[in-house]
């Protein structure tokens, strides 16, 4: 059930972090308005906020490793998970 919960809050870090970049790179053609700036820089202090919450959602117990051979049993887990939703 914990997995489950921190695997949602992944995908809604992610979620967040693309319609902040989204936004972000849209009001940058509205810079030359008060409205678009303010749109810009909440939308660029947001996408921050989303990342930083994305990555403190990951184990710091366990390096980061290239080869699947050498994942943690909880991302080997979690990719499983995934797989067999999408299935």
């Amino acid at each position: 059930m914990v997995k489950k919960n921190i695997v949602q809050k992944r995908e809604i870090a992610k979620i967040g972090m693309s319609v902040s970049l989204a936004l972000t790179v849209g009001s940058a053609f509205f810079l030359k308005t008060k409205a678009g700036k303010q749109i810009h820089v909440t939308a660029g202090l947001s996408l921050a906020a989303f990342s930083l919450w994305h990555h403190l959602l990951y184990d710091k117990k366990t390096p980061y490793k290239e080869n699947d051979a050498d994942e943690s049993s909880s991302v080997q887990e979690d990719r499983a998970r995934t797989t067999e939703e999408v299935s």
